[in-house]
C-alpha cells in the first residue's frame, strides 16, 4: 500500500470555527482505519484463502509494528469500532490503561474527596456512568453567593435525585477503605458491586485481563508493601508495572504486536506497518565512546570520550558512531526479515510518515523496490493508484468448499481406492520398561539361569518377622538418614523420636530404639561426617539415562541414597539395612555391585572430569556401621556383564 502522509489541512485562525476532522486525522490513525476497513471487508464478504479455500477469520490476522506508539492505540480503537475482535497490544504498561486509571482515580477520591478533577473523572467513568450534561449541571450547583463548594459537597446535596445514589455509593466505599485491605476493597468494587461488568460493557473483553492483572498487583502489594490505600497508590504510580500477553494462545482475535515479539509465530495474514522513522536516530547515539585497546595495560593508550553534541565528534568517535549506525541498520533489516516471514498466505506492507521525506533504508521502500518489476498496480474507484500487488507464480485459485449436506458437483467422479487401504498395519513393538539399577542383576541371572533355577528362586520366601517387616525397617532407616542431616544437631534426636512414634507406632520401644541407634551410628560416625554436610551432599538424588546394551539402547532410572560432590571426586552412597553384613567384597551380593555400577556410569557422564567412587554402608553391623568402598575393577566387571545382554 502507498504510505499515508501527514495532513496538510490548514486550521482556521479562530478556534471556534468548525473544522472537518476527517481531513485532519493523523497519518497513523488513517493507516489504522484503512487496515480496519480491509479486515472488515474480508470478514463481511466471507473472503477465502487462495490455496486452501478456508474462510478468513479474525484469528488469522496479525498486525506487526516497529514500536508501540500511537498507531497501536489507533488500530485497537479502529478494530473495535468495526466490531472486529482484537486481542489488544501484546505489552501494556498497566497504569496507562483507562480502566486502571479509573480505579486509581477511585482510590484518590476515596483518600481525598476534595479533589474536584479526580471526582469529575470518576463520575464519568464506567463505575458511575454520568453523562457530560449531568456533570456540567452538577458542577454549576457548586457556585453559591460568596462561596464555592467542592464537587463532593455539591454531590452530597443532591437529595431526592438519581445523583444521590452516586453519593451514597461513594460514602459506602469510603467507610470500607479504612477497614479492608486494598485487595479486598478493589475485589469487592469489581465483584459484588458490579464494577467488572460495567468495565466490560464499556471497554470490551480486552479489559478482563487488565483487571485481573490489577488485582494481582494489589494482592502482591498487600503481601510485601505498606498497608493502606495511599501507600498502594504511590507504589503503583512509581513502579508502573508492565503486563505481557501471550499472543500465541489468544482466541479468534486480531493480534497487534511488535515485530521483535512475533519471533516464532506465524499467521495466514500479516500487516507489516512501517512508521517511516529512520533505522538510526540521533537520540539513539551514545554520548560516551571508548577509544584505544581495552586490553592495553597502559592507561595513556585507552580511555573514554564524552561527546554531548554531534558537532563535537572527532576522528575516533566518528568511526564508533558509524559502527553504531551500521549495527542499527543491520538490526533494522533483520526485523524486516522477521516481519515478512511471519506471513503464511498474505503479507500487506503499509505505513505512514510525517511531512519530511522518509530516509533510506526503510521497510516500505525496500519492499516496493523489490516487487515493482513484477507487481500489478492497484487503483481505487477513482482511478488513483493506492499500491501494488505481487503474488507467487504458483498461486492457486480458491477451491470450492462443499458441506456434507450439499450434493457434489456433477463433474466429480468417484475414484477407486488403492489396494493397500484394506491391509492391516503391523503392530509396533512396545518400548521396554526403564531398567532399575537395584534390579538389574536379575536380568543377568535370568539370561544365564535355567527355567528350573528361576522357579526354585521364586518359590523361596523369607520367614515372617514379628513386629516390623524388614522392608518397613529399611524404609524407616532410609527416611531418617535422608531428613536428619538437614536438621540442626540439637534437634535431630527429638525429631527422630517423634517421627518413629508416628510412623512406627506398631513397633515396640526396643525396636524403635534399635532403628534410632542404627541411624545415629551412621550420622555420628567420624569417617562419614563430611558426607552428610548439607552444603556438599544431597539425599535421594534421582538419576536417569540410557545405556547401550548389545540388544540396543535401554533406559535406566533410579535414586541414589546420597550423593557427595567434592572438588575432584563424586561419592555415591547406598544404605543396606539387611541383617546379613558381608565381611569382604567377595561376599557382597552381585545385585548391589551391579546397582552401583549403573549409578556410576550415569553420574560419570554428568561429571566427566571427576573420579566417581561407590560406597555401601550396612546399618545393622555390630557396634558401628560397616563401610565398604567398591573397587573400580568390580564395578567395571558388573557393568560389562549388563552391557552384554
Amino acid at each position: 500500500w502507498t504510505m499515508e502522509t501527514a495532513p496538510s489541512v490548514e486550521l482556521p485562525e479562530e478556534w471556534h470555527e468548525p473544522v472537518d476532522q476527517s481531513d485532519n486525522q493523523h497519518q497513523a490513525v488513517r493507516t489504522a482505519n484503512r487496515i480496519a476497513d480491509q479486515i472488515a471487508d474480508w470478514l463481511d464478504k466471507g473472503e477465502r484463502f487462495d490455496a486452501s479455500g478456508k474462510t478468513i477469520t479474525a484469528g488469522d490476522i496479525i498486525v506487526l509494528v516497529r514500536a508501540r506508539d500511537r498507531f497501536v492505540t489507533a488500530i485497537n480503537r479502529a478494530l473495535k469500532d468495526k466490531r472486529i475482535p482484537v486481542a489488544g497490544s501484546d505489552r501494556l504498561t498497566l497504569t496507562n490503561h483507562i480502566a486502571v486509571q479509573d480505579l486509581i482515580t477511585l482510590g484518590q477520591v476515596i483518600v481525598t474527596p476534595q479533589d474536584d478533577l479526580s471526582l469529575a473523572a470518576l463520575l464519568k467513568s464506567p463505575l458511575f456512568g454520568m453523562s457530560e450534561e449531568e456533570l456540567f449541571d452538577l458542577s454549576q450547583t457548586r457556585f453559591k453567593p460568596n462561596y464555592e463548594a467542592s464537587l463532593f459537597e455539591a454531590l452530597s446535596e443532591t437529595d431526592g435525585t438519581t445523583l444521590h445514589f452516586h453519593f451514597q455509593r461513594l460514602q459506602e466505599w469510603m467507610r470500607r477503605v479504612d477497614k479492608m485491605p486494598v485487595y479486598e476493597f478493589f475485589g469487592q468494587v469489581l465483584g459484588a458491586d458490579g464494577g467488572r461488568k460495567k468495565f466490560l460493557s464499556r471497554l470490551g473483553p480486552e479489559v478482563e485481563e487488565v483487571l485481573d492483572a490489577f488485582l494481582a498487583i494489589t494482592l502482591e502489594h498487600e503481601r510485601s508493601g505498606l498497608p493502606g490505600m495511599q501507600s498502594f497508590l504511590e507504589a503503583l504510580l512509581q513502579e508502573e508495572p508492565v503486563i505481557k500477553r501471550e499472543q500465541d494462545q489468544v482466541p479468534n482475535e486480531v493480534r497487534v504486536m511488535t515485530v521483535h515479539a512475533s519471533k516464532g509465530l506465524e499467521a495466514p495474514i500479516v500487516f507489516l506497518v512501517d512508521k517511516g522513522s529512520p533505522a538510526f536516530q540521533s537520540g539513539h547515539a551514545p554520548t560516551i565512546y571508548n577509544w584505544g585497546d581495552s586490553d592495553n595495560t597502559d592507561i595513556s593508550q585507552k580511555g573514554s570520550l564524552w561527546v554531548p553534541k554531534k558537532e563535537q565528534h572527532g576522528s575516533e568517535t566518528l568511526a564508533s558512531l558509524a559502527e553504531a549506525k551500521q549495527r542499527a541498520e543491520d538490526e533494522y533489516l533483520r526485523l524486516l526479515y522477521v516481519g515478512m516471514t511471519r506471513a503464511k498466505d498474505r503479507l500487506i506492507v503499509c505505513g505512514y510518515h510525517g511531512k519530511t521525506t522518509v530516509q533510506d533504508p526503510n521497510w516500505h521502500r525496500i519492499v516496493s523496490t523489490a516487487l515493482q518489476p513484477q507487481a500489478i498496480p492497484l487503483h481505487d474507484k477513482d482511478g488513483e493508484e493506492i499500491g501494488m500487488r505481487w503474488h507467487s507464480p504458483n498461486r492457486q485459485e480458491p477451491q470450492p468448499v462443499h458441506h456434507e449436506d450439499e450434493a457434489p458437483p456433477a463433474n466429480v467422479t468417484a475414484a477407486a481406492l488403492p489396494g493397500w487401504i484394506g491391509h492391516k498395519l503391523p503392530l509396533e513393538s512396545a518400548l521396554p520398561r526403564p531398567l532399575s539399577p537395584s534390579g538389574a542383576q536379575a536380568l543377568i541371572d535370568e539370561s544365564q539361569a535355567s527355567e528350573g533355577d528361576i522357579l526354585s528362586l521364586l518359590e523361596t520366601s523369607a520367614a515372617p518377622v514379628e513386629g516390623l517387616s524388614p522392608a518397613k525397617r529399611g524404609t524407616l532407616v532410609h527416611r531418617l538418614l535422608q531428613v536428619l542431616p538437614d536438621i540442626l544437631r540439637a534437634d535431630r534426636r527429638s525429631t527422630a523420636e517423634k517421627y518413629l512414634e508416628r510412623s512406627a507406632s506398631s513397633a515396640s520401644p526396643k525396636q524403635r530404639a534399635t532403628l534410632l541407634k542404627q541411624a545415629f551410628d551412621v550420622l555420628e560416625n567420624i569417617e562419614l561426617r563430611d558426607w552428610f554436610d548439607p552444603e556438599k551432599s544431597r539425599a535421594e538424588v534421582p538419576v536417569m539415562g540410557q545405556i547401550d546394551l548389545s540388544s540396543g539402547l535401554r533406559s535406566v532410572s533410579g535414586t541414589i541414597d546420597r550423593l557427595v560432590v567434592g572438588k575432584d571426586q563424586i561419592t555415591l552412597i547406598d544404605y543396606k539395612t539387611s541383617s546379613f553384613v558381608p565381611q569382604n567384597l567377595e561376599t557382597v551380593s552381585k545385585d548391589y555391585i551391579t546397582q552401583m555400577a549403573l549409578y556410576r556410569h550415569l553420574v560419570q557422564r554428568i561429571y566427566p572430569d571427576k573420579r566417581v567412587e561407590s560406597v555401601l554402608i550396612w546399618t545393622q553391623a555390630t557396634n558401628s556401621p560397616k563401610i565398604m568402598h567398591l573397587s573400580q575393577e568390580a564395578l567395571d566387571e558388573a557393568f560389562y556383564a549388563i552391557a552384554a545382554l
